[in-house]
């Protein structure tokens, strides 16, 4: 829209490859990240709209911590890649700071307990994934903290008895 570039880096038989930069839209730096064969590899930092820096980490064949901000520095999402997948705990957050939403991964598919979460901090409704697919017990919730409705899940089809309450 205004001309100034958004983000440059290289490719090598299709996998990014070196230093690749990303700017604002007022063109200071947005991040650095290193990639070596399509994985981050080597120094990932992000700045705020300012230039200031807001997070350094280091990759090791895709294997670190990550973490992503929203525009005004709060964090955003945070999780661990392993082998250039995610793998472990991924939770995202608001433009406050409180919590949105918690996954399990294992190897970049949905795996183990998952849950969402109101604005004010409580428990909108938890599923557990096994290999990406919705399976066992969904639970959603009021926004007070009563359950709203709980069933059981396989491959991501309701199954058995549900129950909804009041």
């Amino acid at each position: 829209e205004n001309g100034l570039l958004k983000s440059e880096g290289e490719y090598n038989n299709g996998d990014s490859d070196g230093l690749w930069r990303g700017y604002w839209n007022n063109g200071e730096n947005k991040y650095l990240i290193n990639y070596k064969n399509g994985m981050y590899d080597g120094a990932y930092i992000e700045y705020d709209n300012s230039g200031k820096e807001l997070y350094k980490t280091k990759f090791k064949n895709g294997t670190g911590l990550q973490k992503w901000f929203h525009d005004n520095g709060q964090l955003s999402a945070e999780y661990t890649m392993k082998n250039g997948k995610a793998d472990g705990i991924w939770k995202s957050y608001s433009e406050y700071g409180q919590i949105k939403a918690q996954y399990t991964y294992k190897e970049d598919s949905l795996h183990g307990q998952t849950k969402y979460y109101y604005e004010n901090g409580g428990i909108k409704y938890e599923v557990n994934y096994i290999e990406g697919k919705e399976n066992g017990m969904y639970r959603l919730y009021y926004e007070n903290g009563k359950l709203k409705t709980v069933g059981n899940l396989i491959d991501n089809k309701e199954d058995g008895i549900w129950k909804w309450y009041y």
